[in-house]
């Protein structure tokens, strides 16, 4: 197990009140082409789709938050949180990655698929064996977690 330090990301605006983590090489994988350009936001929400790419752990959605600027936490699962319990929880999701890179977006950002827009945040965990894992807000699988604090 590799615990990497943790990444805090700050002033993160919530499009379209949530956020998602996700590993863009696997998704690309999963859809079987090059996912640039396509609504994922439709396609995610009404089709199965967005149910099957939570499950196998290559993005990490979290909705319904409120407008507003948020800090978000990715950290190894064994390590201390530094802040108390956050307000928004999604228990359960895991997150993998092959590569080691994730991007944090706001989820309206789905609605016309860019994995370059300047405002998607990079994450860089260690890749394969680690998959994080989602306890609390969003902790990806066995050693990171993803944890969200507003302002």
């Amino acid at each position: 197990m590799t615990v990497f330090p943790a990444v805090q990301l700050t002033g993160c605006f919530p499009e379209a009140h949530g956020f998602v983590l996700l590993d863009p090489a696997r998704l690309d994988r999963h859809l079987g082409a090059d996912s640039t350009g396509r609504d994922l936001l439709d396609l995610f929400s009404t089709t199965e789709a967005g149910d099957t790419i939570a499950r196998e752990g290559i993005a990490l959605p979290l909705t319904g938050l409120t407008a507003g600027y948020y800090t978000v936490l990715v950290r190894h699962a064994a390590d201390h949180p530094p802040w108390p319990a956050p307000a928004p929880s999604s228990p359960g999701w895991i997150l993998g990655s092959d590569t080691g890179s994730l991007l944090l977006c706001g989820i309206g950002y789905l609605r016309h698929w860019r994995p370059d827009h300047p405002e998607h945040r990079r994450v860089t965990v260690p890749p394969a064996g680690t998959k994080p894992k989602s306890e609390d807000t969003l902790k990806p699988r066995e050693p990171t977690t993803v944890r969200t604090s507003s302002c």
